[in-house]
């Protein structure tokens, strides 16, 4: 019970207590037809009920007041939970913002990369410098840099032409032997036999941006395989590398 609990029952104990002393000492003693004890009888419990129900009204009002700031604490601790989750969910869009551009960086230091390879090997050894460009491109077309792309599919281009004009040289040269071959031409159409073209030009196939280069990459593509069946024929009559 709380101190006002205790206030009112008091109260209506003492009130109880005094109507019982009155009535003894004061009226007439106890008979049934004796009217002014039954009526001060009435009136003091009268009084008691009166203060029982206003304690009630009270209690019943504080009821409600404690309700509503139950509900006022339950609201604020609601919109902090809202805000807090708001706040975790902001940090993770930084978390993966970070994560992104992170990714976006080193996706661009391979791509510059691989073009260096690409650019490095041209007269070296020029179908790992296609196998350079080529996985170059899907890098390229992530990032969406149209002109960039078109770039590296011309210098693929660029080098298997370069190629289809050493194997020219080798059959116009009817070399017979190894041993006729230069060692620079046999160099430069050596094929790395850890280069996996085929995955390269998959991959370029699920780029989103795939639809800028379709029909210029199909004849790319078939470009390459066109030289890679050349230089096999070609050796085929030569030498094995």
């Amino acid at each position: 019970m709380t101190r006002e609990n205790y206030t009112v029952t008091g109260a209506a104990l003492v009130i109880s207590l005094a109507a019982l002393f009155i009535s003894l000492k004061f009226t007439q003693p106890m008979t049934v037809d004796s009217i002014s004890y039954m009526e001060v009888i009435a009136g003091f419990m009268g009084v008691s009920s009166a203060f029982i129900v206003g304690w009630q009204i009270l209690s019943s009002m504080q009821v409600r007041d404690e309700q509503r700031r139950i509900e006022s604490v339950s609201s604020d601790l609601k919109n902090e939970i809202i805000k807090l989750n708001n706040l975790i969910v902001d940090q993770k869009k930084t978390i993966e913002d970070i994560e992104k551009e992170k990714e976006k960086i080193e996706n661009k230091m391979l791509l510059n990369l691989l073009v260096s390879q690409g650019l490095a090997f041209t007269n070296i050894q020029l179908f790992h410098s296609a196998s350079s460009y080529i996985r170059a491109l899907k890098l390229s077309l992530d990032s969406y840099n149209a002109e960039y792309t078109r770039k590296i599919m011309n210098n693929t281009k660029i080098v298997l032409s370069n190629i289809n004009e050493i194997i020219d040289d080798i059959e116009s040269r009817n070399f017979k032997s190894e041993n006729e071959l230069p060692k620079d031409i046999k160099t430069k159409i050596v094929i790395d036999a850890d280069e996996n073209i085929e995955e390269s030009f998959a991959k370029i196939e699920t780029s989103k941006n795939f639809e800028w280069i379709k029909s210029d990459f199909e004849s790319l593509k078939a470009n390459y395989y066109a030289t890679l069946e050349r230089r096999k024929n070609i050796l085929d009559q030569v030498i094995e590398i």
